[in-house]
């Protein structure tokens, strides 16, 4: 930075002809130059820092992409949480939507039963400790562990989400169609549900 800003002043000077420009310039680039040469002198005369010696993970350790949790206790699963941005983003969105749901129907003087609401964040909950606690982690190196995390995100959150009706929320809470909006959110919705994959994806023979 010293030699480009001293070049931006003498190298005009030196195209105008101006005296003793160049012997100016030749000595500070002298200078810079020794003062590089002596910082670099300094250091290689220095000893360099230790360094504690660092093991390798284990195949373990990089398959997972975390260390192996020690042995398995309530305490550890319980303490042992690992935040996950996407998880975090899903449950908190899902979280504040209902929120906000149940806010807009009672605003328009409509009840909404609180089994539904606490089943509904009950279910979140579920999915927060099935996916994030020490569970998830006990999981990926316990079969017992990883067949309750299994069971849990795949039968208890499920029946507490799906009580809580949230697709009905959105029916009831979403702001009916107007001539001046013939299609909003609600008909895209009505829409989604009465399409033919939903229908399939929805059958009992489906679900079995």
């Amino acid at each position: 930075v010293v030699g480009w800003a001293h070049r931006r002043v003498m190298l005009p000077r030196l195209t105008r002809g101006e005296p003793r420009s160049f012997v100016r310039l030749a000595l500070v680039e002298a200078g810079i130059m020794l003062a590089t040469v002596g910082v670099a002198v300094a250091l290689a005369a220095t000893s360099p820092p230790e360094v504690d010696q660092v093991v390798p993970p284990s195949p373990a350790e990089i398959a997972l992409g975390f260390p192996l949790p020690g042995p398995p206790s309530v305490t550890a699963i319980l303490t042992s949480w690992r935040p996950d941005l996407l998880i975090l983003t899903t449950l908190v969105t899902a979280a504040a939507l209902y929120a906000v749901g149940v806010t807009r129907l009672r605003t328009r003087g409509h009840s909404w039963p609180l089994t539904r609401i606490a089943s509904w964040y009950a279910g979140l909950a579920v999915l927060a400790v099935g996916s994030l606690s020490g569970l998830s982690a006990y999981g990926r190196v316990s079969f017992g562990l990883h067949m309750v995390q299994h069971m849990t995100l795949s039968m208890v959150a499920p029946l507490l989400l799906v009580l809580a009706a949230p697709i009905t929320l959105a029916l009831r809470a979403l702001p009916a169609a107007s001539p001046r909006q013939p299609a909003g959110a609600r008909e895209w919705l009505l829409s989604a549900l009465q399409s033919t994959p939903a229908r399939v994806i929805t059958h009992p023979v489906t679900a079995l």
